[in-house]
């Protein structure tokens, strides 16, 4: 294999052609495509650094990435001390912005007397766990991003409207399938299930005024029905309600949304932990 991409790669232009006759034979998916990934002298030169160099640049380049530390704290159920570093925004192949909040993870290790009795602990740094975030600029998100969408430190808000997503393809379907569902309850085509907030007329509303992004701490897949054009997402809120919205796509891998094609919006009620 490593013969073969050796060779491909000393011969772009036949590269190219491949990845061209390839997309010929491809199943017609809309999210699916294919990147030829051209290596340039300096990439070639990283991969040919020695250990020590590639450790020191790369432990560089990593800081380069991150913001300052967030204050120590401690997790409500297993409490662990921690502190998170979110890193700079960038661009997705969608008309999103992301950015990673990186969390580090302290345990704690006994400090001993002379006796050998614990007399304290000390925190004793252990792991790294990272989540991405996405910012929508406009909807519907597009594919490719539009000139408009620029995620840079200098044209994006640092403290702007950031939600969790487990991938930019779920960030950037559920984002439309929400405006999709708040336009169809908006003309009136859509009416949704009754909730704690009173009958379809108050749900019907209340929904309506979840159009700022600000509100939205989460977008996460969920179980539809056996039809592959059916798409569930669940938006979580800041408030702690979730909206589940079912609705038919034009295929498993679209990202654009018919008019219409929303079938129907639930509102659930925050769910509570109680702590004894």
């Amino acid at each position: 294999m490593d013969r073969f991409w050796r060779t491909a790669l000393a011969r772009p232009t036949e590269l190219v052609l491949l990845a061209l006759a390839l997309l010929a034979v491809a199943p017609p998916m809309t999210h699916a495509y294919l990147v030829v990934a051209h290596r340039d002298p300096i990439s070639r030169k990283l991969e040919r650094l020695p250990p020590k160099t590639r450790d020191r640049i790369a432990r560089h380049d990593l800081l380069s990435v991150l913001g300052p530390a967030s204050e120590y704290g401690r997790r409500i159920f297993s409490n662990d001390l921690t502190t998170s570093f979110v890193t700079l925004p960038y661009q997705t192949e969608y008309s999103l912005c992301r950015e990673d909040r990186v969390t580090l993870t302290y345990g704690e290790v006994p400090l001993h007397d002379v006796a050998g009795k614990v007399v304290s602990w000390k925190p004793r740094p252990q792991g790294v766990e990272s989540e991405p975030l996405f910012h929508v600029g406009q909807l519907p998100v597009s594919l490719p991003p539009d000139a408009s969408t620029v995620c840079d430190a200098h044209h994006l808000d640092r403290n702007g409207t950031w939600f969790r997503a487990v991938n930019a393809w779920t960030a950037a379907r559920g984002a439309n399938v929400f405006h999709m569902a708040e336009d169809q309850l908006r003309s009136g085509s859509l009416a949704p299930e009754r909730c704690e907030r009173g009958g379809q007329d108050a749900c019907r509303q209340w929904i309506l005024s979840l159009n700022d992004f600000s509100k939205v701490d989460a977008i996460s897949p969920c179980p539809a029905d056996d039809d592959d054009k059916a798409a569930c997402y669940v938006i979580s809120l800041q408030s702690g309600e979730e909206v589940t919205i079912v609705a038919r796509m034009p295929g498993a891998g679209a990202l654009d949304i018919a008019p219409n094609s929303v079938a129907s919006v639930k509102v659930d009620p925050p769910r509570y932990v109680i702590l004894e």
